[in-house]
């Protein structure tokens, strides 16, 4: 269902400055990542995050324009200041939950500032920002639309948006209409919470809906806090995105009911596949280039330059489609780097701030529109060996010279020693009864030979001089066994130096025969489980575990095509014997009724 598929959509936005980027993993934490220096800034967990996880961030609008200190302050303007103010110091993120609750966190302050309850009985789905006048704007599958107060955290105004669930929203800079979408987007009139326009066209949910004023006539773009009782809607553009769907559409808005069902597309952005983020850069003057940037699904960047000015007939391409790899390795291998988000920075001079590889440590780059080409090489990030512009500071603690450090591995400690018995060691040698007794030959008896079962330590101790030796034989001997307890045991008893070693000699038995691959994966699995808080403390871990994700990322598509055949011949096999059954069942065996045979004309010559 197109619903199940938004619903795998990354929880992740860009702010406006291109300095921060806001992502809220599966679990309900959110991290904020600095794209400057690709550092990790801040992380929260909310108290319900298990209960009720993320399902869209929204930044608070940044101030690029400065207020207009000449226009007269009345009481309400000198209150919209200061909100206006309040938000800007905070630096606020909305934080849509599937309770239906709003969280709203303050980056300036690395803490919860405040959280909106009681509106939404389902899932929050979009989020937008009224900072000038006090409101925030939610909609969610609830059918609702809600208006909220920043100052009071408490619901304005609620009305039904219709049959529909309600999947993105988006306030007009006229700052006096909204428009919303599920599957059919809606022009509203937020004083009279009418429909003013109705757009039909896409088949599926709009997961992304934005508004570009109309740069000719009056329709300018407004100053923050300006007077927008001015201007209008009429000639505005709305650009588009669906679930599954690979065009972006463009509409054109109008106050005028009489065609409030009878509006075309204007033009359409045609991508290669469908888009799973899109950020637009709106011209701020007449004749000036309206840009587009989408991220698809398979981490392709694709960029639009176009003046949005009359009708096209035929779906726009893209100027720029830019695909990321890594530099070719001595064996001539490369790997695709996929784009995971990209926007523009409005504050750097319309700069592209981009992230690829993944979520769990993104790498930021910024480039200029006219830097784009088709294929750009970049370092594997898995083989980086630590991390660049990290800016952690540690302190190392003073050791003295004499002091020994216990590792993973060796700490335990043997029991306390008494007086007597240290000056007994240390004033007489052992006797020949007591190191026999030590090395267990005191009652040896060799008519009782009994072939015990090997004990983990002496696994333990084997396995890691066939590691240090490199001898196979021993590394056989060790890893060919089956038995869990043991495979268990022997991995808790092995030393932190072993780990590494023992990792790249499974990654290069599983790569081999299948039977011993079912093996060292139980290995590989009990490893990964008793020591992965060492693993995760290793910088350059990518290194090791990259190749063995890929040996079994390729295993898995093989099976999948194993199980596939084998499904295509079972059903050709069963269709077969079907249709010989049912041959067999049509042949008569009941004697007949009447025979005729007919005579030979030859037989009488």
């Amino acid at each position: 269902m197109a619903q199940n598929k938004l619903l795998l959509f990354p929880v992740v936005k860009l702010s406006d400055d291109g300095d921060y980027l806001a992502y809220s993993d599966p679990g309900g934490c959110l991290k904020v990542w600095q794209t400057s220096n690709g550092t990790l800034a801040q992380e929260y967990a909310p108290t319900s995050h298990l209960s009720a996880a993320c399902t869209c961030v929204s930044w608070a609008p940044s101030l690029l324009r400065p207020l207009h200190r000449d226009m007269p302050i009345t009481k309400k303007r000198k209150h919209s200041i200061d909100v206006i103010q309040s938000v800007e110091n905070l630096h606020l993120i909305a934080l849509g939950t599937a309770a239906g609750s709003i969280l709203l966190y303050s980056l300036k302050k690395a803490e919860l500032f405040t959280q909106m309850t009681n509106g939404h009985s389902d899932r929050v789905n979009a989020i937008c920002w009224n900072v000038e006048d006090d409101s925030l704007f939610s909609c969610g599958g609830d059918h609702f639309i809600i208006h909220w107060s920043l100052t009071s955290s408490s619901v304005v105004q609620k009305w039904n948006s219709g049959k529909g669930e309600q999947f993105s929203i988006c306030l007009c800079h006229t700052r006096r209409h909204l428009l919303t979408a599920g599957r059919v987007i809606q022009l509203w009139d937020l004083k009279t919470k009418e429909v003013l326009q109705t757009f039909h066209g896409h088949s599926t949910e709009v997961f992304n809906l934005m508004q570009v004023p109309n740069t000719r006539g009056s329709n300018s773009l407004p100053s923050n806090n300006a007077d927008v009782g001015h201007l209008s809607v009429d000639g505005s553009y709305i650009i588009s995105s669906a679930v599954g769907d690979s065009k972006i559409s463009v509409r054109q808005l109008s106050e005028n009911v009489q065609e409030k069902n009878h509006r075309d597309l204007v033009c359409s952005f045609s991508l290669p596949e469908d888009p799973v983020y899109v950020d637009i850069c709106p011209p701020n003057e007449e004749n000036q280039l309206f840009q587009l940037i989408a991220v698809t699904r398979s981490g392709k960047l694709i960029y639009f330059e176009h003046i949005l000015n009359g009708c096209q007939k035929k779906p726009l391409k893209p100027k720029n489609v830019v695909h990321f790899t890594t530099r070719r390795t001595k064996d001539h291998s490369s790997r695709s780097l996929d784009v995971v988000v990209a926007g523009f920075a409005r504050g750097r001079q319309r700069s592209i701030v981009f992230a690829y590889e993944d979520f769990t440590r993104p790498i930021f780059e910024s480039l200029m529109p006219s830097e784009l080409q088709s294929s750009f090489e970049r370092e594997d990030p898995r083989r980086r060996v630590c991390l660049e512009g990290s800016n952690t500071q540690m302190r190392q603690p003073v050791v003295a010279k004499d002091a020994k450090i216990l590792g993973p591995g060796v700490l335990v400690t043997s029991a306390p020693v008494r007086n007597r018995e240290l000056k007994r060691r240390q004033s007489a040698e052992m006797s020949i009864e007591e190191r026999l007794k030590a090395m267990g030959l005191a009652n040896f008896d060799p008519k009782n030979r009994t072939r015990n079962v090997p004990k983990a330590d002496n696994m333990a101790v084997l396995l890691e001089q066939g590691l240090t030796s490199e001898d196979k034989t021993i590394l056989n001997n060790v890893l060919q066994k089956t038995d869990t307890a043991i495979i268990r045991n022997t991995v808790v008893r092995l030393k932190i130096t072993a780990i590494l070693p023992l990792l790249k000699e499974l990654g290069k038995r599983i790569s081999g025969h299948a039977q011993s691959a079912i093996n060292d994966s139980v290995w590989l699995k009990h490893v990964i489980q008793t020591h992965h808080s060492y693993l995760i403390s290793l910088p350059h871990i990518e290194v090791i575990l990259g190749p063995l994700l890929n040996v079994l990322e390729v295993s898995n598509e093989k099976m999948q095509q194993s199980f596939l055949c084998k499904r295509k011949i079972d059903e050709t096999l069963a269709m077969a014997t079907a249709v010989r059954k049912f041959q067999d069942s049509n042949v008569t065996t009941e004697p007949a009724i009447c025979e005729y045979e007919q005579a030979n004309s030859y037989s009488e010559d």
